[in-house]
């Protein structure tokens, strides 16, 4: 029975759900965004150095949570009480990786 558009519930390596989350394949409903960023961030710093540093202007050096900080400070992510919206800089990084901003990424490796 062939099922478009229907996806498993469960995928059997977590990467793959990990890297359909990352391009927008998965519903951001479904998936907590600053987990993803956060994630993604930890991809993005092995595999493309110096990528989030040149956009954002943040140091890779750091855990992904100071990175995520660092980008949240920098775009002026900020909510009531002067506090930092993660959730803005996560939805951020996440659509300029979808939509190219950071450039010709890809996620796989032949």
């Amino acid at each position: 029975m062939d099922t478009p558009g229907i996806l498993w519930p469960k995928f059997e390596d977590q990467t793959v759900g990990q890297h359909l989350a990352f391009i927008g394949s998965i519903k951001d409903e479904l998936i907590q965004s600053v987990d993803l960023a956060l994630d993604l961030i930890e991809f993005l710093i092995p595999e493309y150095p110096g990528v989030l540093a040149e956009h954002y202007q943040v140091q890779e050096g750091s855990d992904s949570v100071e990175v995520l900080k660092e980008l949240a400070e920098n775009r002026g992510c900020i909510q009531k009480g002067n506090e930092l919206n993660y959730d803005k800089a996560a939805f951020l990084l996440l659509d300029d990786f979808r939509n190219g901003r950071l450039g010709n990424l890809t996620i796989e490796r032949p």
